[in-house]
């Protein structure tokens, strides 16, 4: 039986936490991500997801020697030194995703469509990178 790192467990939900409490802070200056209207709870939300992803990625490649299996990410990380760039990448292409959105999209059929798959791709590799790495003794790469 696999017993769960408690240690990676505690490191991805506290970074996780810190950058979401950050957003919910910048959501009281910035409409998208407000919390007394529904689109900006629903945009935190998907920038919360994103960010789990993010901090998964982070704490597994930086501290677990895992590695990036895609060559964009990688090279990136290469680059930097570190996966914390995870973080900006997914804060800017989330953030200007959610303000095209909101600003451009009509329809709220569309507009949601186009919001719960966004929030699925952040949030499904996020949950199956934190299992993945929670856990002792699981291989060391993210199919991210």
């Amino acid at each position: 039986m696999q017993s769960i790192n408690l240690i990676a467990f505690s490191q991805v939900i506290l970074s996780w936490l810190v950058m979401t409490v950050i957003f919910i802070i910048v959501g009281i200056f910035w409409d998208l991500f407000t919390l007394s209207s529904y689109d900006g709870k629903i945009n935190l939300s998907i920038i919360s997801a994103h960010l789990f992803d993010a901090s998964s990625t982070f704490i597994a490649v930086d501290y677990y020697g895992y590695f990036e299996q895609h060559v964009l990410p990688g090279s990136i990380y290469n680059l930097a030194g570190t996966a914390i760039t995870m973080f900006p990448l997914k804060i800017i292409v989330i953030c200007i995703s959610l303000y095209i959105i909101d600003k451009y999209v009509d329809d709220e059929i569309l507009s949601g469509t186009l919001k719960l798959a966004i929030f699925i791709l952040g949030l499904a590799p996020g949950v199956r990178n934190f299992f993945k790495f929670s856990y002792w003794n699981l291989d060391l790469v993210l199919d991210i």
